[in-house]
């Protein structure tokens, strides 16, 4: 059986995981070459140094593994100037993160939209069926407008 593990800034994230039953890793660095896959959803974007990052989990994974990045889309019209609750210090198109990806040693595979909102006012869905809940999602993503960017990329051989 295949076994996960979870890592986040957050003691109370890493606690939720541990309860769950998911291992988790403190820091990214003893992890290399560990990982065949390593999925990152609605992170970059608050990190202060993301190259950084994504070199880090470039370590972590084994030669030709695969990188997941879920990625929001900044929707802006107006603004008002003062910091966001959400907290994002960078928006991404699918250019700027493959040329981020390019230089933390990753090969672009995959870019394309997802939709998807509402995933937790609509959660108690996923209890009766994970159908109705991902349909349900797909719904409440279109009636909003709602998208998420999903880059899929490759570890090349150094």
């Amino acid at each position: 059986m295949d076994v996960g593990y979870g890592h986040d800034v957050s003691k109370f994230a890493m606690d939720v995981c541990n309860k769950r039953g998911v291992k988790t890793m403190p820091n990214l660095e003893g992890c290399r070459g560990l990982f065949d896959v390593v999925f990152s959803r609605a992170v970059l974007e608050h990190l202060e140094h993301p190259l950084a990052a994504l070199i880090s989990m470039n370590r972590c994974l084994k030669p030709g593994g695969k990188l997941i990045l879920v990625l929001g889309i900044e929707k802006q019209k107006r603004v008002k100037i003062e910091s966001s609750q959400n907290q994002h210090l960078y928006g991404w198109n699918f250019q700027t993160i493959n040329n981020l990806l390019f230089r933390a040693g990753f090969k672009p595979q995959e870019n394309t939209f997802l939709r998807g909102t509402g995933y937790n006012k609509l959660l108690a869905l996923n209890k009766t069926s994970p159908k109705l809940y991902h349909f349900a999602t797909y719904l409440a993503a279109l009636a909003v407008g709602s998208r998420e960017m999903k880059i899929v990329a490759i570890k090349e051989s150094m």
